[in-house]
Formats: C-alpha cells, sequence, structure tokens
C-alpha cells in the first residue's frame, strides 16, 4: 500500500501541471477568440479587424501602459 501511494503522488505530481498548462492554454484561446470577435477594436481607417499572432497578447497587452513612436509611425 505505501509504495503504491507513492507511485500515485509521483504520477498525480505529472499530470496535474500538464492538465493545468493545458487548460491555460484553452483559456488563452478563447479569450482571443473574444478579442478578435471584439467591435471596439475594428479600425475603420485601414477598415482591418484585431488580428490575434500570439496567444499570450492578453497578458501582454495588461503590462502596457505608454506607446510611444517615432516620427516613422
Amino acid at each position: 500500500i505505501f509504495f503504491s501511494f507513492l507511485s500515485s503522488v509521483i504520477i498525480f505530481q505529472i499530470m496535474i501541471p500538464i492538465s493545468l498548462y493545458i487548460t491555460m492554454e484553452l483559456v488563452r484561446l478563447g479569450q482571443s477568440y473574444f478579442m478578435i470577435g471584439d467591435r471596439h477594436m475594428y479600425d475603420a481607417s485601414s477598415n482591418s479587424r484585431f488580428q490575434c499572432r500570439s496567444l499570450n497578447i492578453n497578458e501582454d497587452l495588461g503590462q502596457i501602459k505608454y506607446v510611444f513612436s517615432d516620427k516613422t509611425g
């Protein structure tokens, strides 16, 4: 019983982080889907919608405080 308990603990230590990682990736995928469909992220001057090229874009957008630009735009 003791060895089976230790082996199950070792197996669950591996399985839980993998399932958590998969769940977080699915959440990021869902959030990017909602960002693509958001009407407020549409640019009328260029007639283009939001394009999500990275699944962790929502984490990066939360860290932006100022946007600086040079003369080239």
